[in-house]
């Protein structure tokens, strides 16, 4: 959009204020935004510090700005594997502990469908 105000509508000044706005908006805002809500939900869940949870986020920033795409894909490589792995065996252990409901479930399934 920003590249069409610029050469489509012959306005320069309104490309680059809209692109300055994105720039704000996904870098500072929307990341802020989602630091606060795993802050919160390790807080609340967990009794986790935001504090840390905010200086652990920002050297993943800080990794992430400093070591370009191909470092962030080689951390990913290592990362995604093992998120992987624990989504699968908490996914598990909550389905053991819960195995009592497995019936109700069902049943639940098959009735809302």
């Amino acid at each position: 959009p920003a590249w069409y105000m610029a050469r489509g509508l012959g306005m320069r000044w309104m490309g680059v204020l809209f692109a300055v706005f994105l720039l704000i908006a996904y870098g500072i805002i929307f990341s802020g935004v989602q630091a606060n809500a795993v802050a919160r939900a390790l807080s609340f869940s967990f009794d986790f510090p935001p504090l840390v949870t905010g200086i652990i986020l920002a050297v993943f920033t800080l990794l992430a700005i400093t070591r370009g795409l191909h470092g962030v894909a080689r951390l990913m490589q290592g990362f995604v594997p093992l998120m992987a792995i624990i989504w699968v065996l908490t996914s598990l252990v909550i389905c053991v502990m819960n195995i009592g409901q497995l019936p109700h479930v069902i049943w639940s399934i098959f009735e809302s469908a």
